[in-house]
């Protein structure tokens, strides 16, 4: 994946980093808690794949998503990337 820009200023529509892979274009925000995250994130991604005209929005996480988020991904079309598939981004840039 190509990192397109990274964005980490306030008013940004809660999107920290527009990616691209293989003509698909990525909103993705990221968050680091220490408690799952909840459907919040997900509208927020979604809000701001629109703003950006991102094909897929995604949120990244440290941790994982309250059974509330995943309905709302699943309703908005939103990707849920966990702790799992963190490591596998960290260990396939190795």
């Amino acid at each position: 994946m190509k990192l397109s820009k990274l964005l980490f200023r306030s008013g940004d529509h809660r999107i920290d980093i527009l990616a691209k892979k293989d003509d698909i274009t990525y909103a993705i925000q990221c968050k680091c808690y220490s408690k799952d995250i909840n459907s919040s994130a997900v509208q927020q991604a979604h809000a701001g794949k629109s703003i950006y005209k991102r094909n897929i929005a995604v949120v990244l996480t440290n941790r994982g998503f309250t059974p509330q988020a995943i309905e709302e991904a699943n309703v908005l079309g939103v990707k849920l990337w966990g702790r799992n598939k963190l490591l596998s981004l960290i260990n396939g840039a190795n």
